[in-house]
């Protein structure tokens, strides 16, 4: 093989050359003036920024994980809060039913039975309720639906007071279960009423309100449980946001610099193309 000293080129071959690698960075200077990207992939940038792009990747990834969590805990949480509402809106009802009924004019046409089952149906449909496959109020056990019956079976013992026989679940977990008091007493209000001695009607309406009431205070904390989330579902938006930002930043453009060397290049092209013209004319000269 023939190796060319390129100090014995032709002095055309030269200026071809420089030409050629002058137009060559000119076309990539107007390609990233164009794109106002620095490289077209990650993989074109230097080492030291690619291996700030793998960091930045990881902490992208692993706030997108919290994040996704965070989303979850807030679905949950906003489905067990509208659930409560439910339940709090049946136990009103209830409660306001009997109050009509305590009236004589209404008792007469009231049937008592029927309505009371109707409102116990409703909140056992409420109470089994399921979020992606899981009971909301059967503790820790998800996969156990917290109520058999409570329409039939009632949850009153012997001494008059309420009992959770009903329940199936477990008193584990941080929320509110279908077995703790505040349930518990309203169920057993609903049956002691379908016995309508005044003294069981006045029972059974303390006991709804208090639960009405106790709810109203769980829905209060969930609430406050459910803000606190948001802002941190806000606040890891705001940093993912960031985060691709300062990906961005990496391959974003220096468009000042860029244009002054633009015009440095344009430059050596003229003057090459010029230099390239004097050759030519003092070589016929010479002829």
């Amino acid at each position: 093989m023939t190796i060319i000293n390129s100090t014995n080129m032709n002095p055309n071959h030269k200026v071809a050359r420089n030409v050629v690698q002058s137009t060559k960075k000119l076309n990539n200077m107007y390609e990233m003036v164009s794109s106002g990207t620095t490289a077209s992939k990650w993989s074109e940038l230097p080492a030291h920024q690619i291996a700030l792009v793998h960091e930045l990747n990881d902490n992208i990834s692993k706030s997108t994980g919290n994040l996704d969590i965070y989303h979850q805990k807030s679905a949950i949480l906003m489905a067990r809060i509208d659930k409560l509402t439910e339940i709090k809106d049946v136990i009103g009802n209830a409660a306001n039913t009997i109050l009509k009924y305590k009236n004589t004019m209404y008792a007469k046409v009231m049937p008592i039975d029927d309505l009371i089952d109707g409102f116990l149906d409703e909140l056992q449909l409420l109470l089994n309720f399921s979020y992606n496959g899981e009971y909301l109020f059967s503790g820790l056990k998800v996969n156990v639906k917290p109520i058999d019956d409570i329409v039939n079976v009632a949850n009153v013992a012997d001494d008059g007071c309420y009992t959770d026989i009903y329940y199936r679940g477990d008193f584990n977990g941080r929320y509110i279960n279908a077995g703790d008091e505040l349930i518990q007493k309203a169920i057993a209000a609903m049956h002691i009423a379908k016995k309508p001695s005044r003294e069981n009607l006045d029972t059974a309406y303390e006991w709804l309100k208090e639960s009405c009431d106790d709810i109203v205070q769980n829905i209060m904390v969930l609430s406050y449980e459910a803000s606190n989330i948001a802002d941190k579902i806000d606040e890891k938006e705001k940093f993912i946001t960031f985060l691709e930002g300062q990906k961005s930043d990496l391959m974003a453009l220096d468009l000042p610099t860029t244009m002054l060397r633009l015009n440095e290049e344009y430059t050596i092209i003229n003057a090459t193309f010029m230099a390239a013209s004097k050759s030519m004319i003092s070589l016929a000269d010479y002829l």
